[in-house]
């Protein structure tokens, strides 16, 4: 199933633009999903280590399997003051 993934601030510079396609198999968990991100993307893996996964509007864990019905996002750490 091709995923579509939302990317924010210095990911959608790194991943050149603000969606980012995954090609995944079914029962796929959000850790994978960032994996193969990592695999197309390897020079985003430092910032793809320390964002954090939304699917739906809310925070998921890594195990969590990917739901492609839901809005897909990958947000990175912000900085600023």
């Amino acid at each position: 199933m091709i995923t579509k993934v939302l990317v924010f601030a210095g990911l959608r510079e790194l991943l050149g633009g603000d969606i980012a396609n995954v090609d995944l198999r079914d029962g796929a968990t959000y850790a994978t999903l960032v994996a193969e991100l990592a695999a197309q993307f390897p020079n985003a893996v430092p910032l793809l280590e320390v964002s954090r996964i939304a699917a739906g509007g809310a925070f998921v864990a890594p195990d969590t399997q990917v739901d492609p019905n839901v809005e897909i996002a990958i947000i990175p750490p912000v900085s600023g003051g």
